[in-house]
């Protein structure tokens, strides 16, 4: 292999390291902003509950 095509698979290597970290990041910041969303909701739609007496 010559120098360029180390140079070009190092490069190729790094790159997809660095893309899976980011979706991988992504991925994380989604769940939380998901988990934010349904802590939201419950907030704003409050249960009442009715008891009959």
């Amino acid at each position: 292999m010559s120098s360029v095509q180390h140079l070009r698979e190092f490069i190729r290597e790094r790159l997809t390291a660095a893309a899976e970290e980011i979706f991988s990041e992504v991925e994380k910041t989604i769940v939380r902003y998901e988990e934010d969303v349904r802590l939201l909701g419950t907030c704003w739609k409050p249960q009442i509950n009715t008891t009959r007496i």
